[in-house]
């Protein structure tokens, strides 16, 4: 987070439009990296954990993930 910071300070840019840029540069690092952040396979749009939360209000209970597998093609 500190490099990105003084990169952005030498390429010269105010300090509130840092703060801006390094807030989006985060979500987009959680959007990718963390599991309940990352977008359905399905509908991209919708995030794991809102599809949990509403596929929970459907059934009137709680839906947590215990597990989970990765495929990958071509590994």
């Amino acid at each position: 987070l500190e490099i990105f910071r003084a990169r952005l300070e030498a390429e010269g840019k105010p300090a509130n439009i840092i703060e801006n840029i390094l807030k989006g540069q985060i979500g987009k690092f959680f959007a990718e990296s963390c599991f309940l952040e990352q977008g359905f396979v399905k509908d991209a749009d919708i995030k794991i954990n809102a599809l949990l939360e509403a596929k929970g209000k459907e059934i009137g209970d709680t839906l947590t993930v215990t597990r989970f597998v990765r495929f990958g093609l071509g590994e």
